[in-house]
């Protein structure tokens, strides 16, 4: 019986703490089609400050997985946001890749962050790993980066950004491209264990 209620609780466990991927259209593969064809977004996602596309064509290399990815240039971005409260972990990531068909200036940066806002929207402090810069980054080479970060005190608000420009030394310009984003929070410890356990009372519960 104890050997029985261990497994159960293990199972149980890691069903609790299984993460899933929270973003809408995480692939780019749904097109906004408001706008300039030349310009179309991804559905699900807000742009800000400069255009992006959604881009399929190109080497074979310009999409990762599907029929499109995300393109952007410039000063560009994109994101979600999802509601978080103050302790949360949350996990995030991205493929980028440096188009050789419009490579990356030297200064040129791609990044994915994580903003902290508030509830009236202000932000409170924000992480990046922007290290995929048109200086060092490979040539038509898919390369993953990924984020994670706790939320401070306060947030009511977890963003994801994917953003490109011209952060580092040296000229901007080209245009990198994302594909196959992930953004997920982390179970609160002991939460898995307190499922269990409750799942272990219920079914005693039933047989009593």
């Amino acid at each position: 019986m104890k050997m029985r209620m261990a497994a159960l609780c293990a199972t149980a466990m890691l069903g609790a703490s299984a993460q899933a991927n929270v973003l809408a259209n995480a692939g780019f593969e749904d097109t906004d089609l408001m706008g300039n064809p030349d310009t179309y977004g991804a559905a699900g996602w807000t742009p800000f400050d400069s255009v992006f596309t959604v881009d399929g064509s190109g080497l074979n290399t310009g999409v990762l997985d599907g029929s499109q990815a995300l393109k952007m240039f410039g000063f560009g971005g994109v994101f979600q946001d999802f509601a978080a409260s103050e302790g949360q972990e949350w996990n995030g990531g991205v493929f980028m890749l440096n188009d050789s068909s419009d490579l990356m200036g030297a200064g040129q940066v791609a990044a994915v962050n994580i903003e902290w806002l508030d509830a009236g929207g202000n932000q409170i402090s924000f992480i990046s790993n922007g290290t995929f810069t048109g200086a060092d980054a490979p040539v038509d080479e898919w390369v993953q980066k990924t984020i994670t970060g706790f939320a401070p005190a306060g947030t009511a608000t977890a963003r994801l950004v994917l953003i490109t420009g011209n952060f580092a030394d040296g000229p901007g310009g080209g245009a990198p491209h994302f594909d196959n984003a992930f953004f997920e929070v982390v179970p609160a410890p002991g939460s898995a264990a307190l499922f269990a356990m409750g799942g272990l009372v219920a079914s005693r519960r039933r047989r009593s």
